[in-house]
């Protein structure tokens, strides 16, 4: 990251100027209920959004009118009014430019993606989440609310457009391999979905389209947690977020640049099944960060953690078959890989196969590791994963969660490779997959209660005692080891400083 765009992560902040904006209030007393945020009057010379935010790198615009927004996609072209309810709609909203009208803030929504649960826990709106596409969640009152029946879980019901509505396919030839039939889904349709926030690919009701996989590092990423905010009036507690998260993601880079002894570090994959007809294949896949797609974001979080991205450059593979998504190779045999990594530092698997419920992957790990002796990560046993922490399915949390914070995410990056840099930060997404397997920590069929094990979606239920709870974050204090240098003391206090009269002028 350049200097330039550190002083704009620390110079650009979000404004709150009168008395907050009108937001949905829940209770939990008696069921899940809410009331909406509408206003009894509405004063059109009256700025009705006083709290706001603007995103930085991220791909998508926010325009505040007194009592509408106006929101676009820039990457998919796609532009939104939102008016505040109580008030009419504007003459905006009609335009022949404009993909989609909502009256804010929603309260019922359907979302196509699980990487966005946590943007909703955090400003306060899980229980508008009435529809998901897929529990794929350790979140233990999300999972609650999956069970009490007021989220739907649906991974394999559509929007049918045919229909009007949701559907089910339904096999009425005996064909059990081919559904034929497409029947409504009377349960979803009864929820009145107000908005899907719907990623490229799908046909969703009233979609919201949503491009954070477009961006090209982490914390552009992350901004779209602000996208999400202006469609529940949710400004306030997001830009807070936001502000820290900030100041935490400048202060660390920071720090991490300091250092002088860089470590080469690769991001690789490990597939134990391939699907030819698909394009993939079995065995090792190693990226190349370009530019032109969002797998460069693997390679800023590298260079921000004050590393050496060996993804950069993937030439010397040359001759295993290309990727079938995105730019790099796969079905890379061993001999290949230990050329290429023989002086890699750290090695990190962006997939883990051993997420499978009740799957003893240990002895599978255990063989890779020995046929990769040679390469200096291994041997040094500086061979990492994000496995750290699991959902019921199987699925790992950290592209969800690093998605929320990638401050937190950034800092597990900078510990794995300068740990005596970092003593008291600890991880958060990330594990040591080496010693893990030295542990015996991977046996989840034996072991359960292991790091990085499943915990089933009951167990998680039972520890939502509190439905009004937010997610839980990581982010604790910035604790760097007394062997920063002098200079770079001086800046993070420089840092602090300018983001500390930031905070004030806003307060």
């Amino acid at each position: 990251w350049s200097s330039m765009r550190f002083a704009a992560l620390i110079l650009v902040g979000t404004l709150s100027l009168s008395a907050g904006n009108s937001v949905n209030q829940w209770t939990y007393n008696n069921g899940y209920q809410v009331t909406e945020g509408t206003l009894a009057a509405c004063d059109v010379n009256t700025d009705q959004f006083p709290d706001k935010v603007a995103p930085l790198f991220a791909k998508y615009t926010i325009t505040y009118k007194n009592t509408y927004k106006i929101v676009e996609n820039t990457v998919l072209k796609k532009k939104y009014v939102l008016y505040q309810r109580g008030c009419s709609r504007p003459a905006e909203a009609n335009g022949q430019d404009v993909d989609g009208v909502f009256q804010i803030p929603l309260s019922r929504v359907y979302m196509s993606s699980s990487t966005y649960f946590g943007f909703m826990e955090l400003m306060g709106e899980r229980s508008s989440m009435r529809i998901i596409n897929g529990l794929y969640s350790s979140s233990p009152c999300l999972n609650r609310q999956v069970s009490d029946g007021w989220t739907k879980n649906a991974p394999f019901t559509s929007w049918c457009p045919g229909l009007n509505g949701y559907c089910d396919w339904k096999d009425t030839d005996n064909n059990a391999t081919t559904p034929n039939v497409q029947v409504a889904n009377a349960e979803l349709n009864n929820l009145e979905i107000q908005g899907s926030f719907c990623t490229d690919g799908l046909v969703c009701k009233n979609p919201i389209m949503v491009s954070d996989i477009s961006e090209n590092n982490f914390y552009a990423a992350g901004e779209w947690i602000e996208f999400f905010s202006v469609f529940f009036n949710r400004e306030a507690v997001v830009s807070k977020f936001s502000d820290k998260t900030r100041q935490r993601w400048v202060a660390s880079s920071q720090f991490a640049m300091s250092i002088s002894n860089k470590k080469r570090i690769l991001f690789v994959s490990y597939w134990k099944v391939g699907y030819p007809a698909y394009g993939t294949y079995k065995g090792w896949e190693v990226k190349t960060c370009d530019p032109s797609t969002s797998y460069s974001r693997y390679c800023e979080l590298v260079k921000a953690a004050g590393g050496i991205a060996v993804n950069d450059d993937t030439s010397a593979l040359e001759g295993s078959k290309p990727s079938a998504y995105g730019k790099g190779y796969q079905a890379i045999e061993d001999s290949k890989l230990i050329e290429f990594a023989k002086t890699v530092d750290a090695i990190v698997l962006e997939s883990s196969f051993c997420a499978t419920p009740g799957y003893d992957c240990i002895a599978e790990y255990v063989s890779f590791f020995n046929n990769l002796t040679g390469i200096a990560a291994v041997d040094n046993k500086m061979v990492f994963d994000f496995g750290r922490k699991a959902d019921p399915s199987g699925g790992t949390d950290w592209l969800a969660g690093g998605q929320l914070q990638p401050d937190a995410l950034l800092l597990d990056v900078i510990k794995s490779v300068y740990p005596a840099n970092l003593p008291k930060h600890e991880f958060v997404f990330m594990r040591n997959l080496y010693d893990s397997v030295k542990s015996g920590s991977l046996d989840c069929a034996n072991i359960p209660t292991q790091l990085g094990c499943p915990m089933t979606s009951q167990k998680l239920t039972e520890q939502c005692t509190d439905p009004s709870v937010t997610v839980k974050l990581a982010n604790e204090d910035l604790v760097f080891s007394l062997a920063s240098s002098a200079s770079f003391i001086s800046l993070f206090t420089a840092l602090a400083c300018a983001m500390s009269l930031l905070m004030a002028l806003k307060e």
